[in-house]
């Protein structure tokens, strides 16, 4: 069969070539309406797509819905990872610390993975809030033009921008709240930890965006280091 197809295709292939030129010329003249629209429709899409500043923005734009989406992706992994430390740690019923043999129920269990998770969690938070209020900075310059209120402009924006990445966050934390909810105690005990996460991020807030670029850092550099290997180890034809 091979054999035959091979022999089928070094004959006709002269004649083809032979008919190319007639045929493409042929298909030009009896269907030019037809090319004329797929030409209207390149350069509709060439007109609606950014350029210039425009382009400069939704690339910025994009990169920071990337980046925010990596860090919620980080927390989510963090709490995900808490769900099954729980269930090692909830085979001790006690610890020992000094001379005194303290109890922990299942309340204290979950208090202390949730607890963890949020303070390990904090620089991703931090970073995804920073990269949303961002995000929302230029949605509110898009929205509330200069010549829009006048001397309320800035703070109509600040308004936007500072309400926006509060509410994402919320949301965020609260789809991965929903996800990890065997982890979590009380709502009491929660919001409290909420509260001391608060406390902490407000406390050291440089420390932790520092830690969160580090992070980032070594991050892209795995990555290209391993983008590196798989391009050196491909195979070459």
């Amino acid at each position: 069969m091979a054999i035959a197809v091979s022999a089928l295709t070094t004959l006709t292939t002269p004649y083809m070539i032979k008919l190319a030129v007639p045929l493409s010329s042929g298909f030009s003249k009896n269907c030019h309406g037809v090319a004329k629209t797929f030409q209207r429709y390149t350069s509709w899409i060439h007109d609606r797509s950014p350029q210039g500043d425009s382009a400069m923005i939704v690339q910025f734009i994009l990169k920071i819905v990337a980046q925010i989406i990596v860090n919620s992706m980080f927390i989510a992994a963090v709490f995900i990872a808490a769900m099954f430390v729980v269930d090692t740690i909830s085979r001790f019923d006690s610890v020992i610390l000094g001379r005194d043999i303290i109890v922990l129920g299942d309340s204290m269990h979950k208090t202390i993975a949730c607890g963890v998770s949020l303070l390990i969690s904090l620089p991703f938070i931090i970073a995804s809030y920073r990269k949303l209020k961002a995000f929302a900075m230029i949605l509110s310059e898009m929205i509330i033009k200069s010549n829009m209120l006048g001397k309320q402009t800035y703070n109509v924006r600040r308004v936007i921008f500072e309400t926006i990445p509060v509410i994402a966050i919320i949301w965020i934390m609260s789809v991965i709240f929903s996800i990890s909810h065997q982890i979590l105690p009380s709502p009491q005990t929660l919001l409290m930890l909420e509260a001391g996460a608060f406390m902490v991020a407000l406390i050291f807030w440089k420390q932790f965006i520092r830690i969160q670029s580090w992070l980032q850092i070594q991050l892209f550099a795995v990555l290209e280091e391993t983008h590196e290997e798989t391009t050196h180890n491909a195979p070459t034809n």
